[in-house]
């Protein structure tokens, strides 16, 4: 029973990712209202959405590193696809808190876990642009300028900013979400640069 259960859960996931995904590229307002009233943690989150697309950008930059060379260099295509999903995943990790140190400034939320709940669901989610542009850029590297899609981002987290809390004014949502979406697009970009530096890629 257990064997022929866990191929199924195991589609389901990938199913329930592929259907947020396009909920959060096609209809961004509606899916952050279904989002926000979710019950979910932290580690729900990370295992059942951002995990999965790292796995998959991880996967696909050490068997191009390997492809991309006559004579494969395995050590150099490990540390490569290590530096790939370390500088996405503390992009997560670092905005996430400082999100949690934020939020407050910004809007009125009453509960500290509701303030840690807001963060991890406005920062994952709205990572899933960069994870789909990485991915595609990774599989057909003559797209790269798509990655000006990227921009996207700033839309999706202006629609969760919406469930954050109240703001004194339009303003503070505006800076909160230029804050939360520059984080996003740059972060990983700087952690790679300084993987490169310190691993000799």
């Amino acid at each position: 029973m257990d064997s022929k259960n866990q191929p199924q859960s195991l589609i389901t996931r990938y199913k329930n990712i592929f259907i947020r995904t396009k909920n959060l590229i096609i209809s961004p307002q509606n899916e952050w209202e279904t989002i926000h009233n979710e019950k979910s943690d932290f580690n729900k989150i990370l295992s059942e959405f951002a995990l999965p697309y790292l796995a998959v950008i991880t996967l696909i930059s050490f068997i191009n590193s390997i492809m991309a060379h006559q004579d494969p260099d395995f050590t150099f295509a490990l540390k490569n696809a290590i530096g790939q999903f370390t500088a996405f995943f503390l992009t997560l990790f670092i905005s996430y808190y400082i999100l949690i140190k934020i939020i407050p400034q910004f809007a009125k939320t009453p509960k500290t876990a509701q303030v840690k709940d807001i963060a991890i669901k406005t920062v994952a989610y709205s990572m899933v642009v960069i994870f789909i542009l990485r991915i595609t850029t990774l599989l057909i590297p003559q797209i790269y300028f798509l990655q000006i899609a990227g921009l996207y981002t700033a839309f999706l987290v202006w629609h969760s900013t919406k469930h954050i809390g109240e703001f004194e004014n339009k303003d503070f949502r505006i800076v909160l979400t230029i804050i939360i979406s520059l984080l996003i697009l740059f972060l990983p970009y700087l952690l790679w640069v300084m993987f490169i530096r310190f691993s000799g890629i």
